[in-house]
Parts: C-alpha cells; sequence; structure tokens
C-alpha cells in the first residue's frame, strides 16, 4: 500500500506542476479514490476535480496517458459498504469540472463513460447539494465545498497554462470565464445557457432550440446589451 501511495502522490506533484519525482506507471481511479479517502484529509478529498481532469483530457474512452477509469474496479467500490458516499463524492467532484467554463470538454468526455455506472439515488442527492444554496456535500465523516474545489481546479488550470504560456495571465483569464458562467447562471435557465453555448462554439440549432433562441433568449440578450440599463444595474448595485 506504501508503495501505491507514493505512485499517487508523484502523480498529483508531477500534474501540479511539482516535478520532484515521476510515478512509474499510470493510476487506476479506483484505487486512487480509496487512497485518497484513506487519509481522511478533507483538502485531499477536494482535489478529485482535478483529477477528473487529468483523467478525461486525453481520449474519448475517458482514459488519458497518466490514468484509467477502471469499469470493474469502481463498481466494485459503489456495491462495497462506502459505495453510497464514493458514488456521491465523484458526482459532485464531476458537477464542479463540469460547472468550470475552462474544462468542459474533459467534462464531458469522463461523464460519458462514469455515468451510466452510477446509482441514481447518488447521482440525484449529490446534484442537489451542489446546487443548494450552501454548495456543500457529506461524506465520510466530512464536508466538502464546491467553491473549495472549484478554486483547486482554477489553481490546477493556472498551473498548467503558465507552464505553456509562461504568464500568470492565463489565471486570471480561467477566473474571468467562471465569473461570467456564474453570472450568466443568475439571469438564465440552464437550457438557455446551453443554447448560448451552442451559438458561441457556431453549432448548428435545431429547428425548436433555433424558434426558443429567437423568441426568448435573444430578446433578453438584446435588453442586457441596453447601455442605460448597465448603467441603473450598476447604480443599483451600490446600494
Amino acid at each position: 500500500m506504501a508503495t501505491m501511495a507514493a505512485e499517487y502522490v508523484a502523480l498529483a506533484l508531477r500534474e501540479l506542476g511539482v516535478p520532484l519525482m515521476l510515478p512509474s506507471k499510470r493510476f487506476r481511479l479506483s484505487e486512487l479514490l480509496q487512497t485518497l479517502r484513506q487519509t481522511g484529509d478533507t483538502r485531499l478529498l477536494e482535489t478529485l476535480p482535478v483529477v477528473l481532469v487529468v483523467l478525461g483530457k486525453e481520449t474519448p474512452e475517458g482514459s488519458a496517458a497518466t490514468g484509467t477509469y477502471d469499469t470493474d474496479g469502481m463498481a466494485r467500490l459503489f456495491a462495497g459498504p462506502e459505495g453510497s458516499h464514493y458514488a456521491r463524492w465523484l458526482v459532485f467532484a464531476l458537477e464542479v469540472v463540469k460547472a468550470t467554463p475552462a474544462f468542459r470538454t474533459p467534462a464531458a468526455t469522463l461523464e460519458a463513460a462514469v455515468d451510466p455506472g452510477l446509482p441514481a439515488k447518488q447521482k440525484r442527492d449529490a446534484r442537489q447539494a451542489f446546487h443548494s444554496k450552501e454548495r456543500e456535500l457529506a461524506v465520510f465523516g466530512t464536508w466538502l465545498s464546491a467553491e473549495r474545489m472549484q478554486t483547486a481546479l482554477l489553481d490546477y488550470g493556472a498551473l498548467q497554462r503558465e507552464a505553456e504560456r509562461g504568464s500568470l495571465q492565463s489565471r486570471l483569464s480561467l477566473r474571468a470565464q467562471y465569473d461570467l458562467d456564474r453570472a450568466l447562471a443568475e439571469l438564465f435557465t440552464a437550457r438557455q445557457r446551453e443554447l448560448l453555448h451552442k451559438r458561441l462554439d457556431g453549432k448548428p440549432f435545431t429547428r425548436s432550440e433555433k424558434v426558443y433562441f429567437y423568441r426568448t433568449v435573444r430578446k433578453r440578450l438584446k435588453a442586457l446589451a441596453n447601455p442605460d440599463l448597465h448603467r441603473l444595474a450598476a447604480e443599483l448595485a451600490k446600494k
């Protein structure tokens, strides 16, 4: 177990930009989750979104060069005595990744691989916790915070971009994207936001989507573009 844990710590250090050690083999998600759980450290449990991004970022099978989603191992984990905790933890972390604009692509890749094997009740409970006012989840005798998990994910993304561009501007860009997404969530429904992203990505609408977009979403966008409304909102927000 000590050797296995060392491999996973090495992987985490490398992926977080600390090249002290290099793991000699790929990690299996089921074993990594058990190792993190055994630490009992809330901070380590909250790094799961970063692990999921690393896992889902390279191949359509949800398996990256550094790790793999081992379906059989995960099924055994969900069927074990703490299975409901593992399932809710995984779904909660996946919701954090999905809510972070910079990581939508790996999130979609991973969700396609993970979702079919997750119990419906645990998926529902974790998603309700994520969208609650507190945005916290109770698992393994501790409370996980979506805000802290998202901060860890943004920090990871900033480090990755910093390594590629040699600039701190990347972190500001990631946080700006996150702030924009949160603002959109205050003004538009999930379906409307989906259409906005589809429009931005240049993807075609279906006939019903096009009708809904022009009848509802575009009208709201035009209202938001009104400069007088901007000034009024800014003034009222100060009071």
